[in-house]
């Protein structure tokens, strides 16, 4: 870490690459870094000029707005390190479906990202990495540490050491870094809480007000696992247990990405490195 020139690193996502465990069980415990929550993301400017001399590390995990996020970083510090993390699309679509089910959807996967047709929630173009890398290696003067959530649940420890070594911190003594966040439910409580999205649709509360809007939120997001709790007693018969993500469906997004998923491993810095 250069003393002269204090760090300032952004973890800018991908979403749904490990972004909760990094939050939470790494960042929140760094030494030697001061670490803003993504709600900060809009101040960093501010942050900085009042403290230029300290670590800064910032969280604003995204999807859609990288680019936009991207631009607003480079137009003061385009010095600045960037953390990106890269998930293969067919592990990606698995996981963001099955986020869309727990925020209140209830469409099929094909719904939700049809490969032949390019409708859905998601675009084909927007699980593309190769234009994301290219385009943040374009605008920072500063090597962008690409890695491969995939090494994340082979070795945490060498993960997390590679993105201590880019940021120049240190973890706290004593943290556990195999603790598992959240656990996932079962195709039983996914497929009662999809019947429950469906005939008791989410909606915005609609206020003006930031506390009630999300008191809301927060209320309704009780509720789905609350119902998902329930769903563990449901006799088994009355609900199909039958696979909600068709393994040969993610073998053919597998193979359509293959070639940008290459260019993105051809980016990455591995935990190879550090044996």
């Amino acid at each position: 870490m250069n003393d002269n020139h204090p760090n300032l690193c952004f973890h800018l996502g991908l979403e749904k690459t490990g972004s909760t465990f990094l939050q939470l069980t790494v960042f929140q415990n760094l030494e030697g870094v001061s670490y803003h929550r993504k709600s900060r993301f809009k101040l960093f400017e501010k942050i900085v000029a009042d403290y230029p001399e300290a670590n800064h590390l910032f969280t604003f995990e995204t999807d859609r707005e990288l680019f936009p996020s991207i631009d607003k970083i480079v137009k003061t510090r385009p010095d600045a390190k960037v953390i990106l993390i890269l998930r293969r699309q067919d592990s990606w679509l698995s996981s963001k479906y099955y986020y869309h089910i727990r925020k209140h959807g209830f469409k099929t996967l094909k719904e939700f990202f049809n490969l032949e047709t390019g409708e859905g929630e998601w675009e084909k173009e927007e699980f593309l990495l190769r234009p994301k890398i290219e385009y943040l290696e374009s605008h920072f003067t500063t090597p962008i540490l690409f890695l491969n959530y995939d090494e994340l649940k082979k070795s945490p420890e060498q993960y997390v050491q590679l993105i201590l070594d880019y940021c120049g911190a240190k973890l706290k003594p004593g943290v556990d870094l195999h603790k598992r966040r959240k656990r996932a439910f079962s195709v039983k409580q996914n497929r009662v809480l999809m019947a429950f999205n469906k005939l008791y649709k989410y909606e915005h509360l609609g206020s003006k007000s930031r506390f009630w809007n999300k008191l809301w939120y927060k209320y309704r997001e009780f509720l789905l696992h609350i119902v998902a709790f329930l769903a563990q007693f449901v006799p088994g018969f009355l609900v199909s247990d039958e696979a909600l993500v068709d393994k040969d469906y993610l073998e053919q997004v597998k193979a359509h990405y293959q070639e940008d998923w290459e260019f993105a491993l051809s980016r990455v810095t591995s935990i190879s490195t550090l044996s």
